[in-house]
């Protein structure tokens, strides 16, 4: 028979107690603070794909090329449910005549995004959104080849690419 003897000490254990508080308490921070990042897919479920990039292309209508400030996502259909990509104030919620139906988002550390193109606005401006909390359904409003949506990602009035963010969850 072996006796194994208990080398931890009570003391190194009350001495972790705050520290193990601390991490924990920091990673609560660290979850809020994603939660106000743009950093989801704006279609819910994580449906649909890139219709067109971010960064210059050809306008449909015009043949010109042209800076397209965001991407756009579709899944070929209208309907399908649009989600607010990150925890925020609904600032726009209106009809635009380039992006149709749209909806701009105002969020933590400056950041801000647009939805354009909707079927339908299920949010009012004012409004308090969770990420992941639907805010409109995918269409084909305003100037646009096909249903899809439209999403910008700002960081005061700089246009961002959203895939920079993507990554984060």
């Amino acid at each position: 028979l072996i006796i194994v003897e208990n080398s931890l000490d009570e003391t190194a254990l009350l001495e972790a107690v705050p520290l193990i508080s601390e991490y924990g308490a920091t990673l609560g921070k660290m979850g809020a603070v994603q939660r106000g990042i743009p950093s989801i897919w704006p279609i819910k479920g994580g449906m649909g794909h890139i219709s067109t990039v971010f960064g210059y292309t050809t306008n449909d209508f015009t043949g010109q090329r042209y800076f397209h400030q965001g991407i756009d996502c579709s899944t070929y259909r209208t309907g399908d449910p649009i989600v607010a990509t990150a925890d925020g104030k609904v600032v726009l919620a209106a009809n635009d005549r380039s992006y149709g139906l749209t909806i701009v988002i105002a969020h933590a550390q400056g950041f801000s995004t647009r939805y354009g193109h909707l079927d339908r606005i299920l949010v009012r401006t004012g409004q308090t959104v969770k990420q992941g909390q639907t805010i409109g359904i995918l269409g084909n409003t305003g100037v646009s080849t096909g249903p899809h949506v439209h999403y910008e990602v700002m960081i005061g009035d700089k246009k961002s690419n959203p895939f920079d963010f993507l990554w984060l969850k």
